[in-house]
């Protein structure tokens, strides 16, 4: 009898890390003689295109209610309604945030596994930041303050009660240990990495011509947990003569920060911001090497795209996915977070020393391997 698998997300959000994983999976899982339907719970006008993918999309009704808990209680109904229009039975729901997590758990569909894709020590950290509530209280919003206040109190309570005596799935060892820090107690947990379609990811890279030449880049949304000071720094001090191109929108605030980073160190002529790029394969793949510079990643998949493209990587040894991932002769091009000169001859060595990619270091990330574990639960 042919299965039914159904993923969850909240959106499809361009650029997003969670997304991108999501599409990733559902195409892998549709390559098998199972039906793979995708619901999205809130449609933005950013969305990634979905030419070149196979599976079956839905989207149900928007709704804005006041607070994301109440949302969630509207959300559940109209999934459950979704979910009998669609006819089919399925045999597992996936869902793959917090609020996805919310959201299912209220609508009580059956064999439901969670995916964590991040930190949420991390993430609750961030969230609840000195920084975020000076942020609030300097725009006088009374809503903001409340909001970190209750987070702060609740948050972990909430966030153990949600995923505790259900089926769970880390992306990496390091979301897997996380996830026990926090004092979840889960009825199952499992790691599986996320997929990657070699033959995809290596066909993007071919779609249009580059015109850099000679240079290193870096991938990445603008926000502070990317450490754009980190990587910067490194980068001025590695004395390396390629130009580094950063792949991302720059638009917001944090991106004046970096711009006015760049002018300080005299780099305005070696450092380019490129922009979001909705496929940067192209870029990854004619790099001198991908640099990652970040304080956390639950996984960080645009290393593994860069090896797919047999391009070299130097990243941070952040809390979960480097070390997981840059394994054997590649451990040497880790470093210690926030350690600016470490990366650097780290940065240095991997220009002067490049490492043959070979398929030892990403066969285990293949869409097939990852499909065949999700095609067990």
């Amino acid at each position: 009898m042919k299965k039914n698998i159904c993923l969850i997300v909240n959106t499809l959000r361009e650029g997003g890390g969670i997304e991108r994983a999501v599409l990733s999976l559902a195409q892998s899982l549709s390559k098998s003689s199972y039906r793979v339907d995708v619901i999205v719970l809130d449609k933005q006008s950013n969305s990634f295109s979905l030419d070149d993918f196979n599976f079956n999309l839905h989207y149900i009704q928007q709704t804005k209610l006041p607070t994301k808990f109440i949302q969630s209680i509207k959300q559940a109904n109209l999934l459950k309604k979704k979910i009998t229009e669609i006819g089919v039975r399925f045999d597992l729901f996936i869902a793959n945030s917090t609020y996805d997590a919310l959201v299912c758990k209220r609508a009580n569909l059956p064999n439901t596994y969670y995916i964590i894709h991040n930190s949420l020590n991390t993430q609750h950290n961030q969230e609840t930041s000195a920084i975020e509530f000076r942020k609030q209280v300097k725009g006088y919003s009374i809503r903001g303050i409340c909001t970190i206040i209750i987070k702060k109190l609740l948050y972990k309570s909430f966030i153990a009660s949600l995923y505790s005596h259900e089926n769970l799935i880390a992306v990496s060892q390091g979301v897997k240990q996380d996830l026990l820090n926090f004092g979840i107690l889960p009825k199952t947990l499992r790691v599986i990495h996320n997929p990657f379609d070699f033959s995809y990811i290596r066909g993007l890279s071919k779609s249009y011509k580059v015109n850099e030449e000679n240079y290193i880049v870096h991938v990445g949304n603008f926000t502070t947990v990317k450490r754009y000071d980190v990587l910067i720094n490194a980068y001025h001090q590695s004395g390396i003569k390629q130009k580094l191109l950063l792949l991302g929108d720059h638009t917001r605030e944090s991106g004046v920060v970096v711009k006015q980073l760049i002018s300080d160190l005299n780099l305005n002529n070696r450092v380019v911001l490129k922009g979001f790029q909705p496929n940067p394969f192209p870029y990854i793949k004619n790099a001198q090497a991908l640099i990652l510079s970040s304080d956390q990643e639950g996984f960080g998949m645009v290393l593994v795209e860069a090896l797919i493209l047999k391009t070299p990587v130097v990243s941070t040894n952040c809390i979960s996915g480097p070390n997981e991932i840059l394994i054997d002769e590649l451990q040497q091009f880790l470093s210690p977070i926030g350690d600016s000169k470490a990366l650097a001859r780290n940065l240095k060595n991997a220009i002067d020393n490049p490492i043959k990619i070979t398929h030892k270091y990403i066969n285990r990330f293949s869409d097939a391997k990852v499909a065949e574990q999700y095609l067990s639960l």
